[in-house]
């Protein structure tokens, strides 16, 4: 997938998931997840996002602190997951921990409420679970990267410009923007006029920068377009397809 993906001229891919399938409820995480354990998501999910590595892509982690036991689709509305921060830590973030100690690449953060770190804000726009805890607790060092930011789940926020510079205080490093040419426009205007108003958040923006530019990365196509949907490519897909139906649960 990662040499497929360079191949085309891309240099970062939205995925793995790492996300535990917690919730049989959950309407969005599902069999998108690697499995219902951290054991299980971990072992795969790193090993896909190295997969990328290998192939010349970044990986980007998703969605932290973890979608899996939410009962809402945050693409159309606000979830928020009822569990304290003892848990969160044990299992939501394990991967993320994980993740973060392979130093492969950018996280995306969830647009969900865990009362149990923070109350109010969901975690895009939350510093208590952006900066003090992926930053101050775990020790992430990559960029942080939101979820669109056009989805349902962030609407009561004031508009997708609006929940950017939020984002970024909250210590986001880049935004997604997925759907609107228009509103992408107003979301950099806000984001202009907020630097422009306050030097504390010009600083902050020099500071994503700083991450941002390390994913500026020139990609890989030494083996061209021949890998797309190659003969080789299939049977190893095949391949992966067989030795996963063979492997028992962990719990």
């Amino acid at each position: 997938m990662g040499l497929e993906l360079a191949a085309l001229g891309f240099t970062l891919d939205f995925a793995p998931v790492l996300d535990i399938d917690t919730s049989p409820a959950s309407p969005v995480i599902g069999d998108r997840a690697f499995g219902a354990c951290a054991s299980t998501v971990i072992r795969h999910g790193l090993a896909f996002a190295r997969g990328l590595c290998d192939g010349g892509v970044f990986p980007c982690a998703k969605h932290f602190p973890g979608h899996g036991d939410a009962a809402v689709d945050s693409h159309l509305a606000l979830p928020r997951v009822e569990l304290d921060a003892a848990r969160l830590r044990e299992i939501e973030m394990a991967p993320f921990a994980a993740y973060s100690e392979a130093r492969l690449g950018p996280i995306m953060t969830a647009h969900v409420v865990y009362p149990g770190l923070d109350p109010d804000a969901p975690a895009t726009t939350s510093r208590a679970i952006l900066t003090d805890e992926l930053r101050g607790r775990i020790g992430f060092s990559g960029a942080t990267l939101t979820d669109d930011l056009e989805m349902g789940a962030v609407s009561h926020l004031g508009g997708p410009a609006a929940a950017a510079v939020r984002a970024l205080r909250a210590g986001a490093d880049g935004l997604l923007v997925c759907r609107s040419r228009e509103v992408r426009g107003a979301v950099i205007e806000a984001i202009a006029l907020e630097a422009a108003r306050d030097s504390a958040f010009l600083g902050r923006l020099e500071d994503a920068v700083s991450r941002i530019d390390a994913l500026r990365i020139s990609a890989a196509r030494a083996h061209g377009p021949k890998w797309v949907r190659s003969a080789e490519h299939a049977a190893l897909r095949d391949d992966i397809a067989a030795k996963l139906g063979a492997i028992e649960p962990r719990v």
